[in-house]
């Protein structure tokens, strides 16, 4: 969510429990926790990290270069990565859960040939 105050724009990023709140001036960002505390609770584990280069959500979002932002993933790829590897090495395989049957491939050479114009 957007929103201006005092002419710049307040951005509001939410997913599930997680929130990043960004502003130019760190006293609106305060303001705003407050506003949201007073609302929803106190926030537990609340982090603030300020300057240029922030984590959301296994993203990295780096601000340093001028009027530019790099979004990053790498941390996040090689812990994905480093787990999966993980769990290859001691032979835990995880199968997905899905609605499709393990016949899913095969191939029915008796089953007869659709339409092929479509109809």
């Amino acid at each position: 969510m957007n929103r201006e105050i005092e002419g710049t724009q307040q951005t509001v990023l939410f997913y599930v429990d997680d929130i990043k709140l960004s502003h130019r001036n760190k006293k609106v960002l305060l303001d705003t926790a407050k506003d949201l505390a007073a609302r929803y609770g106190e926030i537990k584990d609340l982090t603030v990290t300020r300057g240029d280069v922030h984590n959301f959500l296994g993203v990295t979002l780096d601000f340093r270069e001028n009027k530019k932002l790099k979004i990053k993933m790498d941390g996040y790829v090689k812990e994905v990565i480093d787990e999966a590897d993980a769990k290859l090495k001691t032979k835990q395989r995880d199968q997905a859960k899905t609605p499709a049957s393990m016949v899913l491939f095969k191939i029915n050479s008796t089953s007869p040939e659709l339409n092929k114009k479509g109809s």
